[in-house]
């Protein structure tokens, strides 16, 4: 399932483009997948490292990697196999610090 996957996130990677402004521009069925994987991916680092969701009307981007994707574990475990799953670099998630 990886190899499948990961062709998809491949095929993702030709269909996205930038502009010379600095805009993206996502084409394809192909390349909206891979930007709303991306979402997800750069959703959890910062839900981890503010505590924040990115909206509050949806559900968090850990709930929609375990739901869809099938990852269990804490929000490092989810992360990390988030990541591995589609070939994604890693970071190195912040923990939350409240300072009031």
């Amino acid at each position: 399932m990886n190899k499948v996957i990961n062709l998809e996130v491949e095929a993702g990677r030709a269909q996205i483009e930038t502009t010379p402004g600095g805009g993206i521009a996502a084409n394809g069925k192909a390349g909206v997948n891979l930007m709303r994987l991306l979402m997800i991916k750069s959703g959890m680092e910062f839900e981890s490292k503010t505590g924040m969701k990115l909206t509050g009307k949806a559900p968090s981007c850990f709930t929609i990697a375990k739901r869809e994707y099938g990852f269990k574990g804490n929000k490092e475990k989810i992360y990390k196999a988030f990541c591995e799953h589609f070939g994604f670099e890693q970071k190195e998630l912040g923990n939350k610090s409240l300072n009031r």
